[in-house]
């Protein structure tokens, strides 16, 4: 009896032992991340990253706003969108409108990671900009948010009002000690890095068969259309680029899968192109701006490159049938300049 006594209380030795290690954890190291959380970081997802927090995190909104003004932001209220368009000059990646004392304020956000500026991107922000201030708001800034490399390298980053770097950004995530805010850390340390080694897009093998199936139905079925033979195409891919005898140089045709459009971007004025399609006179033909293109669309059946392209030949018929209207219209001078 005296044994077991003596054994129990040794084992209840060892359980006041797990007891107290409870209390008191030895440090145990984080298990090793084995895989990267993004294959790659795209301004899209940077865009969705700042308008969440715009519209749901006061103080950051505060602090962006305070960064930009160089004085502490006094905003009453604050809305931010995603890629408005205005005005025939382009798009706006991000925009925060918000009241103050002084009347309405807008901050026009162009953000990067690598991609190249357009064409006088940052004079048309500023002709945003102005516009809107002759519609009645009391002041429009514009600014560009990138890694601190792309700003220094690109000298057109010191036309806009105003230059927030992500090193910034993640500066400020990093201070704030929760787990969310970590999180948006690592996204914004991922595309500083991806800046600066530059992205290699990887392929993707359910996309490129997607692609190829799409590319030898266009070869059997419509020859004229001329369309280079994919291969190793990455998964973000969805606008295959096609062409046609009688476009001009400048002219690029793209097939945008996922929006239902074929988009036949012209050099030609918004006007002539109007009269062009009024000639053509087809429901499903409308004018679109595109980027700095004034574009013929046809509206098509959406398309998912994810899933067989076989399964869904039946929308790639609308594809089909619009390319070749297109083809005969090009051929008949529909689309010669008025």
């Amino acid at each position: 009896m005296a044994k077991r006594d003596k054994d129990q209380g040794k084992t209840m030795e060892k359980i006041n032992n797990i007891e107290v290690s409870r209390d008191k954890p030895a440090h145990v190291e984080e298990p090793k991340k084995h895989y990267q959380i993004l294959e790659s970081v795209r301004e899209r997802d940077i865009d969705l990253l700042l308008l969440e927090e715009w519209n749901v995190n006061g103080e950051f909104a505060t602090w962006f706003v305070s960064k930009i003004q160089g004085m502490e932001a006094n905003m009453i209220h604050r809305y931010g969108y995603h890629s408005v368009a205005a005005d025939n000059l382009g798009e706006t990646d991000l925009f925060l409108e918000y009241d103050d004392d002084n009347g309405k304020i807008a901050i026009l956000v162009e953000n990067k990671i690598d991609a190249c500026f357009q064409k006088n991107q940052a004079r048309r922000y500023k002709r945003r900009a102005s516009n809107l201030e002759e519609k009645g708001y009391s002041k429009a800034i514009t600014c560009i948010v990138a890694p601190r490399h792309f700003l220094d390298a690109h000298a057109e980053s010191l036309e806009f009002d105003s230059q927030i770097s992500y090193e910034d950004i993640g500066t400020w995530f990093r201070s704030k000690d929760n787990e969310r805010a970590q999180f948006r850390t690592t996204m914004i340390r991922l595309a500083i890095d991806q800046e600066r080694r530059g992205y290699s897009p990887q392929a993707d093998p359910s996309v490129t068969r997607f692609w190829h199936d799409y590319w030898e139905t266009l070869q059997y079925e419509i020859p004229e259309a001329y369309m280079r033979e994919p291969a190793g195409v990455p998964e973000g891919s969805d606008w295959p680029i096609l062409c046609f005898e009688w476009m001009k140089p400048r002219w690029s045709l793209k097939h945008k899968l996922s929006r239902g459009a074929i988009d036949l971007e012209t050099d030609i004025p918004e006007k002539a192109l109007q009269q062009c399609i009024a000639r053509i006179n087809k429901p499903h033909v409308v004018f679109a701006r595109t980027g700095k293109s004034n574009a013929l669309r046809i509206k098509v059946d959406c398309m998912d490159r994810h899933l067989s392209f076989h399964e869904q030949y039946e929308k790639m018929k609308t594809a089909l049938r619009a390319l070749r209207d297109l083809d005969t219209w090009g051929n008949e001078g529909y689309l010669n300049n008025p």
